[in-house]
């Protein structure tokens, strides 16, 4: 699983469902990490900071961090992302 930590120092966790193994795999730069969505197909995770006004996404293994969209419209509410190719 999956799941964001706004503790002390905030970050993006992957753990197994007994939360066991637990793994930062985003822990810089982030301030509010939030509305988490995996692609399973791209094996990617898809976040927002509504703090930092971002939308981010990161491989599995917490590699390849993107910049997706920035600005002062994002709210951490919801997000559709679609590309149909």
């Amino acid at each position: 699983m999956f799941y964001s930590d706004w503790g002390g120092t905030p970050k993006i966790n992957t753990a197994y469902m007994d939360g066991t193994e637990i793994t930062a795999i985003v822990d810089t730069n982030l301030v509010y990490p939030q509305s988490l969505t995996a692609d399973l197909d791209l094996q990617r995770i898809y976040c927002v900071d509504t703090n930092l006004d971002v939308v981010e996404s990161v491989k599995y293994d917490g590699s390849g961090r993107t910049k997706i969209f920035s600005g002062h419209q994002v709210s951490g509410c919801m997000y559709f992302i679609v590309d149909k190719k």
